[in-house]
Protein backbone atom coordinates (compact mmCIF):
# COMPACT_ATOMS: atom_id res chain seq x y z
CA UNK A 1 0.00 0.00 0.00
CA UNK A 2 1.12 3.56 -0.67
CA UNK A 3 2.33 5.76 2.14
CA UNK A 4 0.91 9.27 2.29
CA UNK A 5 4.19 10.63 0.90
CA UNK A 6 4.22 8.13 -1.96
CA UNK A 7 0.62 8.90 -2.85
CA UNK A 8 1.31 12.63 -2.98
CA UNK A 9 4.38 12.08 -5.14
CA UNK A 10 2.36 10.01 -7.63
CA UNK A 11 -0.34 12.68 -7.70
CA UNK A 12 2.39 15.26 -8.32
CA UNK A 13 3.59 13.13 -11.24
CA UNK A 14 0.10 13.11 -12.76
CA UNK A 15 -0.34 16.83 -12.13
CA UNK A 16 2.94 17.58 -13.89
CA UNK A 17 1.79 15.55 -16.89
CA UNK A 18 -1.48 17.47 -17.16
CA UNK A 19 -1.47 20.01 -19.98
CA UNK A 20 -2.54 23.67 -19.45
CA UNK A 21 -5.86 22.89 -21.19
CA UNK A 22 -6.58 20.10 -18.63
CA UNK A 23 -5.72 17.07 -20.79
CA UNK A 24 -3.76 14.23 -19.18
CA UNK A 25 -1.77 12.46 -21.91
CA UNK A 26 -0.66 8.84 -21.72
CA UNK A 27 2.90 10.09 -21.28
CA UNK A 28 4.73 13.38 -21.71
CA UNK A 29 4.20 14.54 -25.30
CA UNK A 30 1.77 11.71 -26.04
CA UNK A 31 -1.90 11.45 -26.94
CA UNK A 32 -4.89 10.98 -24.67
CA UNK A 33 -8.22 9.20 -24.72
CA UNK A 34 -11.30 9.98 -22.69
CA UNK A 35 -11.26 6.74 -20.63
CA UNK A 36 -7.65 6.91 -19.46
CA UNK A 37 -7.89 10.68 -19.03
CA UNK A 38 -10.90 10.18 -16.73
CA UNK A 39 -9.00 7.53 -14.76
CA UNK A 40 -6.43 10.22 -13.98
CA UNK A 41 -9.24 12.67 -13.11
CA UNK A 42 -10.67 10.13 -10.66
CA UNK A 43 -7.21 9.75 -9.11
CA UNK A 44 -7.00 13.53 -8.70
CA UNK A 45 -10.32 13.65 -6.87
CA UNK A 46 -9.48 10.64 -4.68
CA UNK A 47 -6.23 12.37 -3.76
CA UNK A 48 -7.91 15.70 -3.01
CA UNK A 49 -6.43 17.48 -6.06
CA UNK A 50 -9.70 19.28 -6.79
CA UNK A 51 -8.30 21.92 -9.14
CA UNK A 52 -6.66 19.33 -11.36
CA UNK A 53 -9.76 17.14 -11.34
CA UNK A 54 -12.06 19.96 -12.39
CA UNK A 55 -9.64 21.08 -15.10
CA UNK A 56 -9.72 17.50 -16.40
CA UNK A 57 -13.53 17.38 -16.43
CA UNK A 58 -13.69 20.75 -18.16
CA UNK A 59 -11.33 19.44 -20.85
CA UNK A 60 -13.70 16.50 -21.42
CA UNK A 61 -16.75 18.77 -21.59
CA UNK A 62 -15.04 21.00 -24.15
CA UNK A 63 -14.16 18.03 -26.37
CA UNK A 64 -17.74 16.74 -26.70
CA UNK A 65 -19.29 16.74 -30.17
CA UNK A 66 -22.80 18.13 -30.68
CA UNK A 67 -24.23 14.61 -30.95
CA UNK A 68 -22.86 13.75 -27.50
CA UNK A 69 -19.92 11.64 -28.70
CA UNK A 70 -16.17 11.93 -28.21
CA UNK A 71 -13.31 11.12 -30.55
CA UNK A 72 -11.15 8.14 -29.65
CA UNK A 73 -7.69 9.77 -29.39
CA UNK A 74 -6.66 13.38 -28.87
CA UNK A 75 -3.47 15.34 -29.12
CA UNK A 76 -2.95 18.48 -27.07
CA UNK A 77 -3.99 20.58 -30.08
CA UNK A 78 -6.57 18.41 -31.86
CA UNK A 79 -7.97 14.98 -32.71
CA UNK A 80 -5.68 12.08 -33.55
CA UNK A 81 -8.33 9.35 -34.16
CA UNK A 82 -11.91 10.49 -34.91
CA UNK A 83 -13.57 7.09 -34.38
CA UNK A 84 -15.96 7.08 -31.39
CA UNK A 85 -15.37 4.35 -28.79
CA UNK A 86 -18.63 3.98 -26.88
CA UNK A 87 -17.02 2.83 -23.65
CA UNK A 88 -14.97 6.03 -23.53
CA UNK A 89 -17.98 8.21 -24.22
CA UNK A 90 -19.78 7.47 -20.96
CA UNK A 91 -16.86 6.82 -18.58
CA UNK A 92 -16.88 10.51 -17.52
CA UNK A 93 -19.94 9.60 -15.44
CA UNK A 94 -17.65 7.77 -13.01
CA UNK A 95 -15.40 10.82 -12.63
CA UNK A 96 -18.39 13.11 -12.10
CA UNK A 97 -19.80 10.74 -9.46
CA UNK A 98 -16.52 10.82 -7.52
CA UNK A 99 -16.50 14.62 -7.79
CA UNK A 100 -19.96 14.79 -6.17
CA UNK A 101 -18.57 13.01 -3.11
CA UNK A 102 -16.13 15.84 -2.53
CA UNK A 103 -17.79 18.99 -3.83
CA UNK A 104 -21.19 20.65 -3.82
CA UNK A 105 -23.44 18.17 -5.60
CA UNK A 106 -25.77 20.73 -7.16
CA UNK A 107 -22.87 22.75 -8.56
CA UNK A 108 -21.22 19.67 -10.07
CA UNK A 109 -24.43 18.40 -11.66
CA UNK A 110 -25.31 21.83 -13.06
CA UNK A 111 -21.88 21.98 -14.64
CA UNK A 112 -21.48 18.43 -15.97
CA UNK A 113 -24.83 16.62 -16.12
CA UNK A 114 -25.82 18.15 -19.51
CA UNK A 115 -22.63 16.67 -20.97
CA UNK A 116 -23.36 13.26 -19.45
CA UNK A 117 -26.98 13.29 -20.60
CA UNK A 118 -25.90 14.00 -24.19
CA UNK A 119 -23.28 11.23 -24.11
CA UNK A 120 -25.76 8.76 -22.64
CA UNK A 121 -28.35 9.58 -25.29
CA UNK A 122 -25.70 9.07 -27.97
CA UNK A 123 -24.47 5.75 -26.61
CA UNK A 124 -27.87 4.21 -25.80
CA UNK A 125 -29.01 4.46 -29.40
CA UNK A 126 -26.39 1.83 -30.32
CA UNK A 127 -27.47 -0.84 -27.83
CA UNK A 128 -28.70 -3.87 -29.78
CA UNK A 129 -31.64 -6.17 -29.04
CA UNK A 130 -29.39 -8.53 -27.06
CA UNK A 131 -28.33 -5.72 -24.73
CA UNK A 132 -24.80 -5.42 -26.15
CA UNK A 133 -22.92 -2.32 -27.21
CA UNK A 134 -20.53 -2.35 -30.19
CA UNK A 135 -17.04 -1.30 -29.31
CA UNK A 136 -16.91 1.74 -31.59
CA UNK A 137 -18.76 3.90 -34.12
CA UNK A 138 -17.38 5.52 -37.25
CA UNK A 139 -17.60 9.34 -37.39
CA UNK A 140 -20.43 9.02 -39.90
CA UNK A 141 -22.52 6.96 -37.47
CA UNK A 142 -21.92 3.38 -38.65
CA UNK A 143 -21.45 1.00 -35.72
CA UNK A 144 -18.52 -1.41 -35.79
CA UNK A 145 -19.52 -5.07 -35.73
CA UNK A 146 -17.34 -6.19 -32.79
CA UNK A 147 -18.55 -6.56 -29.21
CA UNK A 148 -15.98 -6.60 -26.40
CA UNK A 149 -16.60 -8.00 -22.93
CA UNK A 150 -14.13 -5.66 -21.24
CA UNK A 151 -15.64 -2.60 -22.88
CA UNK A 152 -19.20 -3.69 -22.12
CA UNK A 153 -18.27 -4.43 -18.50
CA UNK A 154 -16.81 -0.95 -18.13
CA UNK A 155 -19.96 0.47 -19.71
CA UNK A 156 -22.00 -1.25 -17.00
CA UNK A 157 -19.85 0.54 -14.42
CA UNK A 158 -20.48 3.86 -16.18
CA UNK A 159 -24.24 3.28 -16.36
CA UNK A 160 -24.29 2.47 -12.64
CA UNK A 161 -22.41 5.71 -12.01
CA UNK A 162 -24.91 7.69 -14.08
CA UNK A 163 -27.81 6.16 -12.16
CA UNK A 164 -26.09 6.86 -8.83
CA UNK A 165 -26.04 10.55 -9.75
CA UNK A 166 -29.87 10.47 -9.60
CA UNK A 167 -30.21 13.26 -12.12
CA UNK A 168 -32.28 13.80 -15.24
CA UNK A 169 -35.99 13.21 -15.72
CA UNK A 170 -37.78 10.14 -14.36
CA UNK A 171 -38.31 8.90 -17.92
CA UNK A 172 -34.64 9.31 -18.77
CA UNK A 173 -33.48 7.49 -15.63
CA UNK A 174 -35.87 4.65 -16.46
CA UNK A 175 -34.38 4.48 -19.95
CA UNK A 176 -30.85 4.26 -18.55
CA UNK A 177 -31.92 1.63 -16.03
CA UNK A 178 -33.46 -0.56 -18.75
CA UNK A 179 -30.27 -0.30 -20.77
CA UNK A 180 -28.20 -1.12 -17.70
CA UNK A 181 -30.27 -4.18 -16.79
CA UNK A 182 -30.21 -5.51 -20.36
CA UNK A 183 -26.44 -5.15 -20.46
CA UNK A 184 -26.01 -6.82 -17.07
CA UNK A 185 -28.12 -9.76 -18.27
CA UNK A 186 -26.09 -10.26 -21.43
CA UNK A 187 -22.83 -10.12 -19.46
CA UNK A 188 -24.09 -12.80 -17.06
CA UNK A 189 -25.18 -14.97 -19.99
CA UNK A 190 -21.78 -14.60 -21.63
CA UNK A 191 -20.18 -16.01 -18.47
CA UNK A 192 -22.11 -19.25 -18.92
CA UNK A 193 -20.92 -20.33 -22.34
CA UNK A 194 -22.73 -18.00 -24.71
CA UNK A 195 -19.41 -16.62 -25.97
CA UNK A 196 -21.00 -15.64 -29.27
CA UNK A 197 -22.35 -12.61 -27.46
CA UNK A 198 -18.86 -11.03 -27.40
CA UNK A 199 -15.70 -11.28 -29.47
CA UNK A 200 -13.34 -13.84 -27.99
CA UNK A 201 -10.67 -11.96 -26.07
CA UNK A 202 -10.20 -14.63 -23.40
CA UNK A 203 -6.41 -14.44 -23.69
CA UNK A 204 -6.61 -10.93 -22.24
CA UNK A 205 -6.56 -10.59 -18.46
CA UNK A 206 -9.08 -7.74 -18.63
CA UNK A 207 -11.80 -10.03 -20.00
CA UNK A 208 -11.62 -12.03 -16.77
CA UNK A 209 -11.54 -9.31 -14.14
CA UNK A 210 -13.55 -6.45 -15.66
CA UNK A 211 -16.87 -8.27 -15.08
CA UNK A 212 -15.75 -8.53 -11.44
CA UNK A 213 -15.06 -4.77 -11.27
CA UNK A 214 -18.51 -4.16 -12.74
CA UNK A 215 -20.14 -6.38 -10.12
CA UNK A 216 -22.01 -8.24 -12.84
CA UNK A 217 -21.39 -11.79 -11.57
CA UNK A 218 -22.07 -13.66 -8.33
CA UNK A 219 -19.42 -14.19 -5.62
CA UNK A 220 -18.75 -17.86 -6.44
CA UNK A 221 -18.13 -17.13 -10.11
CA UNK A 222 -15.94 -14.21 -9.03
CA UNK A 223 -13.79 -16.63 -7.04
CA UNK A 224 -13.58 -19.03 -9.98
CA UNK A 225 -12.52 -16.27 -12.36
CA UNK A 226 -9.87 -14.88 -10.03
CA UNK A 227 -8.43 -18.36 -9.40
CA UNK A 228 -8.27 -18.97 -13.15
CA UNK A 229 -6.63 -15.64 -13.83
CA UNK A 230 -3.98 -16.20 -11.17
CA UNK A 231 -3.11 -19.58 -12.71
CA UNK A 232 -2.93 -18.22 -16.24
CA UNK A 233 -1.69 -14.64 -15.88
CA UNK A 234 0.29 -14.34 -12.64
CA UNK A 235 4.07 -13.95 -12.79
CA UNK A 236 5.51 -14.52 -9.29
CA UNK A 237 7.40 -11.51 -8.05
CA UNK A 238 6.15 -9.31 -10.91
CA UNK A 239 2.35 -9.22 -11.22
CA UNK A 240 -0.23 -9.85 -13.93
CA UNK A 241 0.46 -10.51 -17.59
CA UNK A 242 -1.72 -8.50 -19.96
CA UNK A 243 -2.01 -11.56 -22.23
CA UNK A 244 -1.92 -15.14 -21.05
CA UNK A 245 0.20 -16.08 -24.06
CA UNK A 246 2.78 -13.29 -23.61
CA UNK A 247 5.10 -12.61 -20.67
CA UNK A 248 4.41 -8.88 -20.64
CA UNK A 249 3.61 -7.86 -17.06
CA UNK A 250 1.90 -4.50 -16.73
CA UNK A 251 1.33 -2.12 -13.85
CA UNK A 252 -2.25 -1.33 -14.88
CA UNK A 253 -3.40 -4.95 -15.14
CA UNK A 254 -1.73 -5.77 -11.83
CA UNK A 255 -3.36 -2.84 -10.03
CA UNK A 256 -6.78 -3.42 -11.60
CA UNK A 257 -6.76 -7.12 -10.78
CA UNK A 258 -5.75 -6.22 -7.22
CA UNK A 259 -8.95 -4.13 -7.12
CA UNK A 260 -10.96 -7.12 -8.37
CA UNK A 261 -9.47 -9.33 -5.66
CA UNK A 262 -10.33 -6.78 -2.98
CA UNK A 263 -13.88 -6.28 -4.25
CA UNK A 264 -14.30 -10.07 -4.19
CA UNK A 265 -13.24 -10.23 -0.57
CA UNK A 266 -9.59 -11.30 -0.94
CA UNK A 267 -8.06 -8.21 0.63
CA UNK A 268 -4.80 -9.82 1.79
CA UNK A 269 -4.14 -11.21 -1.68
CA UNK A 270 -4.99 -7.81 -3.16
CA UNK A 271 -2.47 -6.05 -0.92
CA UNK A 272 0.23 -8.58 -1.75
CA UNK A 273 -0.41 -8.24 -5.48
CA UNK A 274 -0.46 -4.44 -5.43
CA UNK A 275 2.86 -4.37 -3.58
CA UNK A 276 4.53 -5.96 -6.61
CA UNK A 277 4.08 -2.82 -8.72
CA UNK A 278 6.51 -0.95 -6.46
CA UNK A 279 9.41 -2.53 -8.36
CA UNK A 280 8.26 -0.44 -11.35
CA UNK A 281 7.92 2.80 -9.42
CA UNK A 282 10.28 5.67 -10.20
CA UNK A 283 11.69 8.27 -7.85
CA UNK A 284 9.32 10.85 -9.41
CA UNK A 285 6.26 8.80 -8.48
CA UNK A 286 5.44 7.44 -11.92
CA UNK A 287 5.17 3.76 -12.88
CA UNK A 288 6.59 1.91 -15.84
CA UNK A 289 3.83 0.65 -18.13
CA UNK A 290 5.23 -2.86 -18.12
CA UNK A 291 8.11 -5.30 -18.21
CA UNK A 292 8.92 -7.95 -20.80
CA UNK A 293 10.04 -11.21 -19.20
CA UNK A 294 12.38 -13.00 -18.81
CA UNK A 295 14.66 -10.10 -19.83
CA UNK A 296 13.06 -7.68 -17.36
CA UNK A 297 13.33 -4.86 -19.89
CA UNK A 298 10.68 -2.16 -19.75
CA UNK A 299 8.17 -2.22 -22.61
CA UNK A 300 7.33 0.16 -24.17
CA UNK A 301 10.87 1.25 -23.44
CA UNK A 302 11.07 3.55 -20.38
CA UNK A 303 7.41 4.56 -20.70
CA UNK A 304 5.91 5.89 -17.47
CA UNK A 305 2.21 6.08 -18.34
CA UNK A 306 -0.41 8.23 -16.65
CA UNK A 307 -2.95 5.42 -16.68
CA UNK A 308 -0.54 3.14 -14.80
CA UNK A 309 -0.07 5.74 -12.05
CA UNK A 310 -3.82 6.40 -11.90
CA UNK A 311 -4.59 2.67 -11.65
CA UNK A 312 -2.29 2.39 -8.64
CA UNK A 313 -4.01 5.34 -6.93
CA UNK A 314 -7.43 3.77 -7.55
CA UNK A 315 -6.31 0.34 -6.39
CA UNK A 316 -4.78 1.77 -3.22
CA UNK A 317 -8.08 3.55 -2.50
CA UNK A 318 -10.31 0.57 -3.24
CA UNK A 319 -8.25 -1.84 -1.14
CA UNK A 320 -8.07 0.69 1.71
CA UNK A 321 -11.86 1.01 1.86
CA UNK A 322 -12.36 -2.74 2.23
CA UNK A 323 -15.69 -2.42 0.39
CA UNK A 324 -16.92 -5.53 -1.41
CA UNK A 325 -19.08 -5.55 -4.53
CA UNK A 326 -18.39 -3.35 -7.53
CA UNK A 327 -15.98 -0.54 -8.31
CA UNK A 328 -18.84 1.95 -7.96
CA UNK A 329 -19.62 0.57 -4.48
CA UNK A 330 -16.01 1.20 -3.45
CA UNK A 331 -15.78 4.66 -5.00
CA UNK A 332 -19.08 5.84 -3.50
CA UNK A 333 -18.79 3.96 -0.22
CA UNK A 334 -15.21 4.92 0.43
CA UNK A 335 -16.00 8.36 1.83
CA UNK A 336 -17.33 9.56 5.15
CA UNK A 337 -20.57 11.52 5.11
Amino acid sequence: MLSATERELTLDYLANLQRPNGMVPWFDGGHSDIWNHCEAVIAFFLGGRIEHGLAGLDWVRERQHRDGSFAHYYFDCGVQEPRRELNCSIYPAVAVLVATRLLDRSWILDRYWPMLERSLEYVLRYQDDEGRFPWAVEPGGRAMSRYLKTGNSSMLTSLDAALALRSGSTAFRAKVLRARDSLAEVLVRSEFGESWLMDDKSDWAMDWYYPVLAGSIDPELTREKTRYLLRRHFEPGHGIRCLGSSRWVTTAETAEFAMALSLGGSSDAARSLLSLVETRRSVHGGYLTGLSLPSGNSFPSDEYSSYSAAAVILADHVISTGVRGSLIDALVGGYDG
